[in-house]
């Protein structure tokens, strides 16, 4: 914590004082009304669109390798979105699988309704659908790499993990 101020002239302000140290933050500390009022319309906008049901879960969706509940829906969603119209005509060609790196699935589905928040919780980062075009030869080596992390999320292709070796792709 600092102490800040203002001068101008001869006169000065103190914006902020406080002692340096921890400070626990909990239910005691009380929230300015003005700050409050002037944040609870966003803040009840944005509750009411995150507990928005989108979904059910019949069971807890968990990720894991080297494939899982979870990540296999979470690379599915990719490649349905990838397989829109608008993204292929932007493509100019098919897209014939997708990949997730499993580590950037960051929580789980719980049984029960899904909500959009619950969305925001599994890949809370502001990434962007990358579409590369891969010959044969790089596709293979990309699937042994793979396999030697023990699997990844992945749609649209299928392969034989034993050893640390990838056998049987099948796109």
């Amino acid at each position: 914590f600092v102490v800040a101020s203002v001068s101008s002239g001869l006169a000065s302000q103190t914006l902020l004082t406080s002692e340096a140290g921890y400070r626990v933050i909990d239910s005691t500390i009380i929230g300015d009304a003005t700050i409050d009022s002037f944040v609870a319309p966003y803040r009840d906008s944005i509750l009411s669109e995150m507990n928005r049901v989108i979904g059910f879960a019949p069971e807890t969706l968990l990720s894991f390798k080297p494939e899982s509940p979870l990540s296999n829906l979470v690379t599915d969603m990719l490649f349905w979105a990838i397989g829109d119209s608008a993204v292929q005509a932007t493509f100019k060609g098919p897209v014939d699988f997708a990949l997730v790196n499993i580590k950037s699935i960051r929580s789980t589905i719980n049984q029960g309704n899904i909500r959009v928040g619950d969305i925001y919780s599994i890949i809370p980062f502001e990434n962007k659908i990358v579409i590369v075009g891969l010959k044969g030869q790089v596709v293979n080596q990309l699937f042994q790499y793979i396999a030697t992390q023990n699997g990844d999320g992945l749609s649209g292709a299928s392969f034989k993990m034993q050893g640390g070796t990838a056998s049987d792709i099948l796109i």
